[in-house]
């Protein structure tokens, strides 16, 4: 009987030099799915930084608020006395009274909210306050000037 087609059992001599692309296709992919993973999470570390840095600096702009608020209650002394005039640098005021207490409880706060936070006041001529609030943004354990400072400025 003809048989109008036969077949072949030999292999193409193509064959046998293909064995093992199947092997580097995997490992490209994988190495693209890895590249995109490691991306992936560096977008979310710095996504996390900016959090951070939006956080505190929020948690600056209500501190300034609550300084300016308790010297405008205090008008006459803040302007007038400079009682609330105090540097990063200084702890704690040394005034009794209630720009005193004022100064010290908003330090606590500083402290409390912000990581390495301190504050600054400057009552100026005609009523004019600087609040400067700095912290250790870039983490490497202290506060200096390449880390961020929040500045206000506002008429008493």
């Amino acid at each position: 009987m003809n048989h109008p087609a036969s077949f072949s059992t030999r292999q193409s001599p193509c064959l046998g030099r293909q064995g093992g692309t199947t092997l580097l296709e995997i490992l490209v992919s994988l190495v693209v799915v890895a590249l995109g993973l490691l991306g992936l999470a560096s977008l979310q570390a710095v996504s996390l930084k900016s959090n951070n840095t939006a956080y505190y600096r929020s948690q600056a702009t209500m501190l300034a608020y609550d300084i300016v608020d308790r010297m405008r209650a205090n008008r006459a002394v803040a302007v007038n006395s400079g009682s609330y005039n105090i540097s990063f640098t200084t702890s704690a005021s040394s005034n009794t009274g209630v720009a005193g207490t004022d100064i010290n409880e908003w330090k606590q706060n500083i402290a409390r909210a912000i990581p390495s936070g301190e504050g600054q006041v400057t009552v100026l001529a005609g009523g004019t306050a600087l609040i400067e609030i700095r912290w250790d943004s870039n983490g490497d354990g202290r506060v200096d000037t390449s880390d961020v400072k929040f500045s206000s400025m506002t008429t008493l």
